[in-house]
Formats: C-alpha cells, sequence, structure tokens
C-alpha cells in the first residue's frame, strides 16, 4: 500500500507554483520518481500516462535529491533534504525505513 496524498502532482500542477527539482526513471520500468517542492513530498508518478503512484511524505522541508537504490533493482528509494535529513523509503508502503539527521 502506497501513501495516498490528496493532491495528484499533475493535476495541481505539479508542486504548485514549484517546478521540480528532479525526475528520476525506475530501473526496471516506467516509473518517476518526482520532488523538489518546500512540501518535503517525494511523488511517484507513471511515467507513461502521468497517472500519480503515490506519494512518500515525512520530510519536514525541501527534498533536493531522491535516487531509486540500484544494487537491488529499485525496491527502495533514498531522499535528502536542504537541511541534509536523509531518508531509505520502502516504495511499496510508503514507509520511512530509517532516517539520519544532522546534529544543529
Amino acid at each position: 500500500m502506497v501513501i495516498k496524498c490528496e493532491l495528484d502532482p499533475v493535476k495541481s500542477g505539479w508542486l504548485g507554483e514549484d517546478e521540480p527539482e528532479f525526475l528520476k526513471w525506475h530501473p526496471q520500468g516506467n516509473l518517476l520518481l518526482v520532488g523538489g517542492g518546500e512540501d518535503g513530498l517525494l511523488w511517484m508518478v507513471n511515467g507513461m500516462n502521468a497517472e500519480s503512484k503515490g506519494c512518500l511524505a515525512g520530510h519536514s522541508s525541501k527534498v533536493i535529491q531522491a535516487e531509486f537504490t540500484k544494487h537491488d533493482k529499485g525496491k527502495s528509494i533514498i531522499s535528502i533534504t536542504i537541511d541534509h535529513e536523509m531518508k531509505g523509503w520502502n516504495p511499496r508502503t510508503g514507509e520511512a525505513i530509517w532516517t539520519i539527521a544532522s546534529e544543529k
């Protein structure tokens, strides 16, 4: 089960007034990872028809980069925010598996 967000990134103009910071293809298919808005969300979008497949919510600041893992053919996602917080995600469940935060 993937977390369902209230806004659809395509119908809402992706990230409101923000442009996506990055688009990353899944190594095994037509799934895109989209992010970069101030809301801290990562969107998973079907790359063929732009249908939202869900989002990953849990960051409290702008996600500046994210990537599907390559060693396991995209079974996890790693993301980092502007304030140096890193998270590992299970894209099937939407669950944050681990978090590393910098000391302030």
